[in-house]
């Protein structure tokens, strides 16, 4: 997915950063339920809670713009 994300290291550009962060959300949601979905809390659980906490966690706090945008955009609003 990622190299078909709309960010610095994109190849095709074709899904949006928001659009991506939300795939990620959901599958870090569905990974930290999964011991609980499939039955299998009981033999293993605590890495796919830690892994989807973490996903969650980068799809909930990572910004949806380059941080070097804006400041390009600072940088063109001072050279007027």
């Amino acid at each position: 997915m990622s190299l078909l994300t709309n960010y610095e290291t994109g190849a095709v550009k074709k899904i949006s950063m928001p659009t991506h962060l939300t795939v990620d959300i959901i599958a870090g949601i569905f990974l930290a339920a999964s011991p609980l979905l499939f039955r299998f809390a009981d033999q293993v659980y605590l890495p796919h809670l830690i892994v989807g906490l973490l996903s969650i966690g980068s799809g909930l706090f990572t910004e949806t713009t380059p941080h070097d945008q804006g400041l390009r955009n600072q940088d063109m609003r001072h050279a007027h």
